[in-house]
């Protein structure tokens, strides 16, 4: 099993990233040894990915509502 990159991470969509953590937790489940710690790793990585984007979209929308109606001038 390959090593997933941080920069990888960053770019995917986040389904593929939730089917990343839902196929390394199976991992996890079912073998032992190196590919074990191996995925537990990776899963970290993969759990973290997740964490951030879920902050970053409440930071988002707690920002958006903090905003002033927009008005349009024509």
């Amino acid at each position: 099993m390959r090593m997933l990159n941080i920069d990888y991470l960053s770019k995917i969509e986040e389904s593929d990233l939730s089917q990343h953590a839902r196929r390394l937790m199976s991992i996890i489940k079912n073998t032992k040894g190196r590919q074990r710690a191996s995925a537990e790793i990776d899963l970290c990585y993969v759990q973290r990915e997740l964490e951030v984007r879920r902050r970053r979209q409440t930071a988002h929308r707690e920002y958006t509502a903090s905003l002033p109606p927009r008005r349009y001038n024509r």
